[in-house]
């Protein structure tokens, strides 16, 4: 094997270590709101659908009349 060429074998380890660094919530807001922007509705659904669903997402506003 040869050695490791950066600090961090992934960029997700380098964020996990960014995030434990960053407990300030603006720092966290910030992140959250950069992550989110990068992602279409779907993504964004399949990573949040239980909280989501929790919040009342997905209960209709209003029942439609036929």
């Amino acid at each position: 094997m040869s050695e490791p060429r950066y600090r961090w074998a992934h960029p997700s380890e380098w964020l996990d270590h960014w995030i434990e660094q960053h407990q300030d919530v603006a720092a966290l807001d910030s992140l959250a709101r950069a992550l989110a922007a990068e992602l279409d509705s779907d993504q964004l659904q399949d990573l949040f659908q239980a909280e989501m669903d929790a919040d009342g997402y997905f209960r209709p506003l209003k029942e439609r009349k036929p």
